[in-house]
């Protein structure tokens, strides 16, 4: 079985769509809304070390929590 693993806050769920600039709330994979561009959070935050998403591959397009595993 499976070891256990912790879940984010009860307010992140899968599916949640986010804004660039806003803060990545959870560890975990997310997309882009628009292409399905995946990306996890250990390379957001290589990338911006501030912990904010970047800018989305398309204009006006969020970023989508697809899974929460670390």
């Amino acid at each position: 079985a499976a070891a256990p693993r912790p879940e984010p806050a009860p307010d992140v769920q899968k599916g949640d769509r986010l804004k660039p600039g806003d803060r990545i709330p959870a560890q975990g994979q997310y997309m882009c809304a628009v292409c399905r561009f995946r990306k996890h959070t250990r390379q957001f935050r290589e990338e911006n070390p501030d912990g904010l998403f970047p800018p989305a591959h398309h204009p006006g397009a969020l970023w989508e929590l697809e899974d929460l595993r670390s």
